[in-house]
């Protein structure tokens, strides 16, 4: 009879880990959009053709007066990862980034300027340091959406928040997330409160 409780026991431990790992998933990538349509197909697709694959794409139209928001709903119907969310009127980039982070289910979330574009490789090197860590750092490389020539930026201390990822159970625990009334330097203060 003990044997058969402990067969029961471990198969139960199994299914757990194998039911959690399945459905957990490692990223959400929050991208704000305001009136970028020129940027979107680089920058979008440059998140998608990432070598790491397992993350959701959390698109938010911030009220776009051009076609950003067409772009985004094109998006979202050819990758089962994206989600768009559209506001109706403008609200700024910290409220748009804030729903992204409020919707997020990824275990780590990232945030790409709508304008900028990342490396193939950018998620997957990341992820890779972050065994138990709630903040992972990158390098900040600046650059231009007309160039592919880059200067690596040697700060101590930068206010770029698009170099890292955050575990979400984190920002969620200490109720870190973009100050709405700032529409200039909320990231800078964001990066501040999250240290």
């Amino acid at each position: 009879m003990k044997l058969i409780i402990n067969v029961f026991f471990y198969i139960y431990i199994y299914f757990e880990i194998f039911f959690k790992n399945i459905n957990t998933l490692a990223l959400s990538i929050v991208v704000p959009v305001f009136n970028t349509s020129p940027y979107l197909n680089r920058s979008i697709n440059s998140i998608l053709d990432q070598t790491f694959k397992d993350f959701e794409l959390i698109l938010v139209d911030d009220a776009s007066t051009d076609n950003s928001l067409e772009i985004l709903v094109n998006y979202s119907k050819i990758d089962n990862r994206i989600k768009t969310i559209h506001f109706e009127i403008n609200k700024g980039v910290s409220a748009a980034r804030n729903a992204g982070i409020d919707i997020a289910k990824g275990e780590f979330i990232g945030f790409v300027d709508s304008d900028d574009f990342i490396d193939k490789r950018f998620y997957e090197n990341l992820l890779k340091n972050s065994k138990d860590y709630d903040v992972i750092e990158g390098n900040f490389i600046a650059g231009t959406n007309i160039s592919e020539s880059y200067k690596k930026l040697n700060l101590r201390f930068h206010c770029s928040i698009f170099d890292s990822i955050w575990r979400r159970d984190f920002l969620n625990k200490y109720n870190l997330r973009y100050d709405e009334s700032m529409r200039n330097g909320s990231d800078k203060k964001f990066r501040m409160e999250v240290y």
